[in-house]
């Protein structure tokens, strides 16, 4: 009967430290925004050039000097249990389940816990491949996050999985020429137990969604309140 509680006591402490690593993050973003008149990432700090690691994941190095944390980290083979490097991208509930690749936590395999809306929202899409959302292409260019139509429901950062609270363990199948990583059908929600999922918005205030609520904010974020798109009757898949 006490296990249960002491569960979600500290799935609530994982859900709070999360909530404040994304308004850290946020403020860091907005920042950066103003310092490079309005664009979002990618830029390269050292090199002034577009060099956007992932298409969808918060990519770090160039918001440094914002957040004042080094960027080195230990590998996650060296870290049991609920361990984690105290960084502000790097969520509390995104743990290391074991020394297997799929085990690893998202922040060892793509560099942060967090995720940034990608290709079609605040990074345009890559010149070879404008339909793939998920194409890495470092031609990809920033466009300006301010311009979104609606702040208050366009988002800035989410948790990029699904397990990190409360959750159900998703299967991560990198071995496939398609690697499972896009989002749930709407047509065909998850049968999982997460919970809920942190999001931070364009107007910093942030809040807890389910994972298909979260879906649905991406193709808003893309398609609906993209300044780019012509807003449509419906959103599409």
């Amino acid at each position: 009967m006490i296990m249960p509680v002491l569960l979600e006591a500290k799935d609530a402490a994982r859900m709070k430290q999360c909530s404040s690593n994304l308004h850290q993050l946020g403020t860091a973003l907005q920042t950066y925004f103003d310092d490079h008149n309005g664009f979002g990432l990618p830029i390269d700090p050292d090199t002034g050039e577009n060099a956007y690691a992932n298409g969808w994941v918060l990519y770090v190095k160039p918001l440094h000097k914002y957040i004042g944390q080094p960027l080195i980290l230990p590998h996650p083979q060296q870290m049991t249990g609920y361990e984690q490097p105290n960084r502000v991208w790097i969520c509390r509930g995104d743990i290391c389940y074991g020394k297997a690749l799929n085990d690893r936590p998202v922040w060892w395999n793509f560099g942060s816990s967090y995720l940034y809306p990608g290709p079609t929202a605040y990074i345009a899409p890559s010149p070879a491949a404008p339909n793939d959302c998920m194409t890495k292409d470092p031609r990809a260019v920033p466009r300006r996050p301010n311009t979104w139509r609606c702040p208050r429901r366009d988002i800035l950062l989410s948790d990029y999985w699904f397990d990190f609270h409360g959750g159900y363990r998703v299967p991560k199948d990198y071995s496939s020429s398609q690697p499972q990583l896009m989002w749930c059908d709407l047509n065909n929600p998850p049968k999982n137990n997460t919970k809920c999922i942190n999001v931070l918005y364009l107007d910093q205030h942030a809040g807890a969604v389910t994972p298909l609520e979260r879906d649905n904010l991406i193709r808003i974020v893309r398609f609906v309140d993209n300044p780019d798109c012509p807003v449509p009757n419906t959103i599409p898949p």
